[in-house]
């Protein structure tokens, strides 16, 4: 613990959870990557009986997505799912996929990756298309 002026804060912190790759797997599935190297293969079919993230339905939309300050969005951010709901709602994944791969992949910029370290060189990429 460190002390400064009075307030106590930890020796460490621990790093902000943020999706740093995903692609489309299907009509509901996403493959999604996040900054402490896990991947997740996510079902966001139950997310479509909130209005507010209907347009997702639409697979035009869902493949449209971004990856903005590590949080995966849609529709210049008028949607978004927490990272913490991916990583807690998706079923591990070793990189062997059985559902169809849609050629939708998109790879959060190096400066948004709260899990980058300068020096180091980029890693291989396990979801990049071949």
């Amino acid at each position: 613990m460190i002390v400064r002026d009075g307030i106590c804060y930890p020796d460490s912190f621990a790093p902000v959870l943020s999706v740093t790759g995903c692609s489309v797997l299907d009509s509901t599935h996403l493959r999604v990557r996040f900054n402490t190297d896990a991947v997740r293969i996510v079902d966001i079919s139950p997310l479509f009986d909130f209005a507010a993230l209907a347009p997702l339905k639409d697979p035009e939309v869902l493949r449209a997505f971004s990856i903005d300050h590590g949080i995966l969005n849609w529709l210049d951010g008028e949607i978004d799912i927490a990272p913490e709901w991916l990583l807690d709602h998706g079923i591990p994944s070793d990189g062997a996929v059985s559902i169809q791969s849609a050629p939708c992949v998109a790879e959060a910029p190096a400066e948004y990756d709260a899990g980058a370290k300068p020096d180091e060189s980029p890693s291989s990429d396990p979801l990049a298309t071949p």
